[in-house]
């Protein structure tokens, strides 16, 4: 890569942001392999029918596809676990002991030439203290509890995940308190949006951070959701026996976007409070998916996914299948937001759109093309033997439309990827148990393969084994700590983006071993129940030499502290539902320790934070959705001892502003959006790209005199962003919010869009270059005398005669770049090429052409 090309990096390698999973031990689509429970359950049984429900969801239809030619499994296994109390008539909870948990799941093929699946069955009894363990489980979603202890009610948990080389704790299931979640759906007026269907979702998500491949587990399928219920003609519904715990709400209705509550609890005492969601307006995309021809194609799929930010705490998918003519619409996606779409249907390579959703349902037409096919071997680099079992996934095609395709090796280490884009290959991944991940990237080409439709690509592929580090995990009283999650997590990962932390479970004696280790330096994260994680850097420091090996390791875990306490309100009342969280005093670059150390408060605003590391100054931080954060300094607690603290909450400050355009006109039903940006550099927020990144998902509209009010914000600096239909998007990032109350009102003007046109060509025959990859950026920023504006980059693709449309360019001088060209040069090859940009470019400019020179043919010497 020359010069300056980091800008378009950046658009590229964040539209490829949604993909990163791929490459990090992806673990969603398809499960991992079981035993077999012999024979078949009675009919007039429950679990028996409970079992027949969970193979009709899980029993390998579209729904958990996924994305198209995408076939992940993950291999290995975890622990589940939990404990099943009374609640008696004095509302005393005690523990049950003798109580059999059915555990159930599906056992999937081992390869994709086996067909039909087995099932998981496990029966364990809690002990004296009413717990349950279940180890060596094999890991997957989709599993099913069932808790029948006559005479009390029967409690189902659904959709339970259990993760690799992770304990899955299920939480308390509380026997003899019926329990039920209630609630109001309604729209911004008030009126009740009947037919709304509410999921109850487990809240796995961890405090502070966003990350991608568990939200992945969470995504909507039929399997994933613990209870559901819809929403009657006055707007309520009624989940009833939902057993008490915390949760996430997935809220959505056709014309509306679709909602995350977080933090919802359900209490024993059928007390808990009801949850009143308000649904805005949704936009989407609507329109056809047709061949080359254009003959519409009937039962393909259109998916949009949300592209994940730093704000980001729940990932979400939408999913529609095509109808007889290949129409579809989606119309439950949030306005503002940046999807991933993509279209495919059978025999057709599938492509992907990176667009932002607007304030309405847009037309998107789709033309899939031929795809090529894509076979070859993954071996090992110095036996040369075939290996089986590796996740093979590719990205080849224009860098506009590529979308992934994936794959497992079988016995002798072969793969086909039947259907993948026309064009460069431009990431070759491989994944392999014991050996070092390979991915491979490079957006011209990777080693100048190509994909032609029709037409067979090789690509033989060699991996080396890696080191490995192992040892036995204890407690500081020298007894095992089995069961205990172990991470590796690579000190270099910001230059190599594409590595996964491997990971490893300790066994019954402790013993634990994490295989696939490339040289470099790590850092050991350990998790386990009851214990502290280590909270000195240098007791986690591990180096695997270039000569890989074994590194002994051994980790002693202390016992942990505990802090309780209460969280309240600014008016000094309890307050449920607030996220407490974990950090290291005076070192943040540690926090990452207790990352793990987080829980929410319950109806009467009480918290218990366990596994405290002791005898260390520790930060307590509790959020909510509707006042500011609090913490409370320099925390201290020793090891088994606990300490009670009080958090209370603020109200924060109110933010009014008025958007209006250049006659001073108020522009009504602009969408604001903000995120606040304390802490982060400023070569972070230069320009338009990069800013949305730390915007996050809450939209206030403006009314018709062009008038809004964000209330409940935190102190610090914050970013803005307003935006509609027509005009450029206004950015500020240096606006500065006070302690509490008032702000002073903001004057923002928008300026009409504007678009920048031309063609992109091949110059040794003029003929048209469709799919090129076009933006613009914005000019002279550095030296206006304005440090809060954002500098404005645009992007768009070429059509099939070679044009482009770059819309929204706010008025004024702009540079014009061809990124990427299918088998061309552009900036992606060589950026100090005068071919592939044009300078000094005025906002509202057309016939800003690029004639592109051919790419040499890469010879085979040189792959």
């Amino acid at each position: 890569m020359r010069g300056r090309g980091w800008i378009a990096v950046g658009l590229v390698l964040g539209a490829l942001a949604l993909l990163v999973w791929l490459l990090d031990a992806p673990a969603w689509l398809s499960l991992q392999p079981g035993e077999d429970a012999p024979g078949e359950a009675d009919p007039d049984d429950v679990l028996g029918a409970l079992e027949r429900e969970l193979f009709e969801q899980v029993a390998g239809g579209p729904a958990l596809e996924g994305l198209p030619g995408v076939e992940v499994r993950q291999y290995g296994e975890g622990v589940l676990s939990g404990r099943v109390v009374l609640h008696g008539p004095d509302g005393v909870q005690r523990p049950l002991p003798g109580v059999t948990v059915e555990v159930v799941g599906r056992a999937p093929q081992r390869s994709p030439r086996q067909t039909g699946s087995g099932r998981i069955r496990r029966r364990p009894e809690t002990d004296a203290e009413g717990r349950f363990t279940v180890a060596e489980v094999p890991a997957q979603g989709g599993y099913v509890l069932l808790v029948d202890h006559a005479p009390y009610r029967r409690v189902v948990l659904r959709g339970v995940y259990v993760r690799r080389d992770e304990t899955t704790d299920v939480g308390t299931i509380t026997l003899g308190a019926p329990t039920r979640l209630v609630g109001e759906v309604v729209d911004a007026k008030g009126r009740a949006v009947r037919g709304a269907t509410v999921q109850v979702l487990r809240d796995t998500s961890r405090s502070g951070s966003f990350d991608l491949r568990r939200a992945l587990f969470e995504l909507d399928d039929p399997a994933s959701a613990l209870a559901a219920g819809t929403v009657d003609e006055n707007g309520r519904f009624v989940i009833p026996d939902v057993p008490p715990g915390r949760y996430v709400l997935r809220i959505g209705a056709a014309g509306y976007a679709t909602r995350f509550k977080q933090g919802v609890l359900v209490t024993v005492d059928e007390n808990s409070s009801a949850v009143r969601v308000v649904l805005d307006p949704g936009a989407g995309f609507e329109g056809r998916v047709m061949d080359a021809d254009g003959n519409g194609l009937a039962g393909g799929r259109v998916i949009a996914a949300a592209m994940p930010g730093r704000t980001m705490t729940r990932f979400d998918r939408v999913e529609v299948a095509t109808e007889p003519d290949g129409s579809y619409r989606i119309d439950t996606l949030v306005p503002g937001m940046k999807y991933a779409i993509e279209a495919w249907a059978e025999g057709h390579a599938p492509t992907v759109r990176y667009m932002e959703a607007g304030s309405d349902v847009r037309t998107l037409d789709w033309e899939l093309t031929g795809s090529g096919r894509i076979e070859g071997l993954v071996l090992d680099e110095e036996t040369g033997a075939g290996i089986p079992d590796c996740q093979v996934t590719v990205l080849a095609g224009p860098i506009t439309g590529v979308s992934p395709v994936s794959t497992v090796t079988d016995e002798a280490g072969a793969f086909v990827l039947p259907y993948v884009n026309q064009g460069p290959v431009i990431l070759f991944s491989a994944h392999a148990e014991g050996y070092q991940a390979s991915d491979e990237l490079n957006l011209a080409s990777v080693r100048g393969l190509r994909v032609q439709s029709g037409e067979t690509t090789r690509i033989d592929w060699r991996m080396k084994a890696g080191g490995a580090v192992a040892g036995q995990v204890t407690s500081d009283t020298g007894r095992p700590v089995p069961y205990a999650s172990i991470a590796l997590v690579d000190r270099d990962a910001g230059r190599r983006r594409w590595s996964a932390e491997p990971t490893a479970m300790s066994d019954a004696q402790g013993a634990y071993e994490v295989v696939g280790v490339r040289p470099g330096e790590y850092d050991v994260r350990v998790s386990a129940p009851g214990y502290a994680p280590p909270s000195e850097v240098g007791e986690t420091h591990v180096v695997m030499p270039k000569a890989l090996g074994r590194v002994e390791r051994d980790l002693t875990l202390r016992r942990g502290g505990t802090i309780e306490g209460t969280v309240t309100a600014p008016d000094g009342t309890a307050l449920q539902g607030a996220r407490i969280c974990l950090g290291i005093a005076d070192d943040r670059g540690s926090d990452d320790l207790v990352r793990d150390c987080s829980c929410v408060s319950a109806a009467n605003g009480s918290f218990a934070l366990r596994g405290v590391p002791p005898d260390v100054d520790v930060l307590v931080r509790a959020t909510h959705d509707a006042w500011v954060a609090a913490s409370a300094q320099r925390v201290r607690v020793g090891p088994g001892a606990v300490r009670k603290i009080t958090l209370r909450l603020r109200e924060g400050a109110t933010l009014p502003g008025r958007v209006v355009d250049v006659r001073g006109a108020g522009i009504e039903g602009a969408r604001v959006r903000w995120g606040h940006v304390d802490g982060v550099p400023a070569r972070e927020l230069r320009t338009s790209f990069e800013a949305d990144v730390h915007l996050g998902t809450r939209v206030v509209r403006t009314d018709a005199d062009g008038r809004f009010r964000i209330e409940g914000l935190t102190p610090g600096t914050l970013l803005l962003k307003v935006e509609l239909e027509g005009y450029a998007a206004y950015y500020r990032r240096d606006l500065t919010v006070g302690a509490e109350g008032l702000q002073p009102a903001l004057a923002i003007e928008l300026e009409s869009m504007l678009t920048i046109r031309g063609t992109v060509t091949s110059a040794p025959g003029g003929g048209p270059i469709a799919k090129a990859f076009v933006y613009a950026r914005e000019r002279g920023l550095p030296d206006a005398p304005d440090p809060g504006r954002v500098q404005a980059v645009v992007s768009a693709e070429t059509d099939a005669r070679g044009r482009y449309v770059l819309e929204g360019v706010p008025p004024g001088a702009h540079e014009v770049v061809v990124w990427f060209a299918d088998g061309h040069v552009a900036a992606v090859q060589d950026w100090r090429n005068p071919r592939v940009r044009r300078k000094g470019v005025e906002a509202g400019a057309s016939g800003v052409d690029f004639a592109l020179d051919v790419v040499p043919p890469v010879e085979d010497g040189d792959r």
